[in-house]
């Protein structure tokens, strides 16, 4: 049996391969660098593979470490220069740590063998990443970076002068502030040599920055978004080679078209939706806007935001992100909304017919006995207007300003609670397997695997 899918997407002129390692929670970071070699014309330089594993899991078999460095050992063989990247998420780094040793031992036994990591756990922990034996990180966006550092290495230059790439130089870590790119629309949403379509990216960058998310540290608080024109050409792509479901990734499908924090695009929003919905049609499509991974911030959600999710969208559940039904806890993680603007968000959608998820997160480090029992109770009313309670548990992310904090227990309020809803079907979510992830994260921690240093948002 085979725990490893090794696929050639194509053959370069240059003696130099690139191996992505790919599994459901990275792929959309590779395919989108993928689509950017393309533009690059760099799939016509250099030869390309995926490494597929099912999930990061299958990394923690012995079977399949050994079957990765068995096709990185080949490809060593058959090129004079191998780079192995790896997009990283904090939430799978301890499932790839046994890989990342081997692959250290191997690459000094080769010779010619070059470790790189992005993603947002490298770019929220660049120098702890290197440490991990990795020879280069890159921070934040790498669809400019990857390129330029893969056309200096071909050329035996120097990949410390590509922005956004970090390098440890004397046990110091040396980078160069990231590029980011200024259009969408000039870089595709899925690369053609892949053959793989995926959720299109709408927008990229998000202005609340959360203490626990990632987002705006890694792409910025400044949103830029694939033109309407744009994206209804991604989505005749799909509709053409036989896709039928399309889904957006965006921190909040209602921002479209905005330029600014608070801002309200419905004219642009319907504009593409309208498009959208009957371009679908035409194949016997349907748009999915609204629901994961597009889900939506409370206080975006009007009468008229409703009426157009309701009409255009076949989303059955519109996600509604809450995290707390404390405002003094949603201040302190800099949430940009209130409790109330949640109850008014799920009983605007509702009147739409819709069914509504509400996320929570649970473990919040601020969260005191008043704080605890204020999300219980209002989880609970939602509940009684029809709505899903979504239960998360808070992982400290590196690059979030939460990062350095540590996750309470859960509130026996609010567990109590919480099951209630389970029992009538109201309540769902991975929040235990969440708990083994945070407590994973600060055994790699207490272990020295992690470097970074940020200022917490109670200061």
């Amino acid at each position: 049996m085979r725990h490893v899918s090794f696929q050639r997407l194509c053959k370069g002129i240059e003696n130099l391969s690139l191996i992505f390692l790919v599994h459901r929670e990275n792929k959309y970071s590779v395919y989108t660098l993928l689509s950017s070699l393309e533009k690059h014309q760099l799939h016509r330089e250099i030869s390309i593979y995926l490494a597929r594993v099912n999930s990061p899991e299958t990394l923690l078999q012995d079977q399949a470490v050994h079957q990765m460095l068995s096709e990185v050992h080949g490809a060593a063989e058959k090129h004079g220069k191998v780079i192995l990247a790896i997009s990283l998420m904090t939430t799978s780094l301890y499932e790839h740590l046994h890989l990342i040793s081997r692959l250290g031992e191997l690459k000094q036994k080769l010779g010619n063998l070059t470790l790189i990591a992005g993603g947002p756990h490298a770019s929220g922990d660049p120098l702890g990443t290197l440490k991990l034996d990795f020879d280069a990180v890159f921070v934040g966006e790498a669809e400019e970076s990857l390129p330029s550092f893969l056309r200096e290495y071909a050329a035996g230059g120097d990949p410390a002068s590509v922005d956004g790439v970090a390098l440890l130089e004397d046990e110091k870590l040396k980078v160069k502030p990231p590029r980011r790119i200024s259009r969408l629309d000039d870089y595709p949403a899925f690369p053609s040599i892949a053959r793989g379509f995926k959720a299109i990216e709408l927008t990229r960058g998000c202005p609340y920055g959360c203490g626990f998310c990632q987002v705006s540290s890694m792409f910025g608080r400044e949103m830029r978004h694939r033109s309407v024109e744009n994206v209804v050409e991604h989505v005749e792509l799909m509709l053409r080679h036989g896709r039928r479901d399309v889904r957006f990734v965006t921190p909040n499908c209602l921002c479209y078209g905005a330029s600014r924090l608070g801002e309200l695009r419905l004219d642009v929003i319907e504009e593409l939706l309208e498009q959208l919905h009957q371009l679908a049609s035409q194949h016997g499509g349907r748009i999915f806007y609204g629901s994961f991974p597009s889900e939506m911030r409370p206080e975006y959600v009007t009468e008229e935001a409703a009426r157009i999710l309701a009409e255009y969208s076949a989303s059955r559940s519109f996600i509604v992100g809450a995290q707390s039904g404390s405002n003094r806890v949603l201040e302190k993680i800099h949430r940009g909304h209130t409790a109330e603007d949640v109850v008014n968000a799920v009983k605007t959608l509702r009147r739409r017919g819709r069914e509504v998820a509400v996320d929570f997160i649970f473990g919040l480090p601020y969260e005191e006995e008043e704080d605890a029992e204020a999300t219980a109770n209002l989880m609970e009313k939602l509940a009684k207007m029809g709505a899903s309670i979504h239960a998360h548990y808070f992982i400290p992310l590196p690059g979030t300003a939460m990062s350095n904090l540590e996750p309470k227990p859960i509130h026996p309020k609010i567990l109590k609670t919480f099951s209630k809803l389970i029992g009538v079907g109201k309540a769902y979510g991975h929040w235990e397997r969440q708990i083994t992830i945070a407590q994973k994260i600060l055994e790699m921690k207490k272990h020295g695997i992690f470097h970074t240093q940020h200022t917490n948002l109670s200061k």
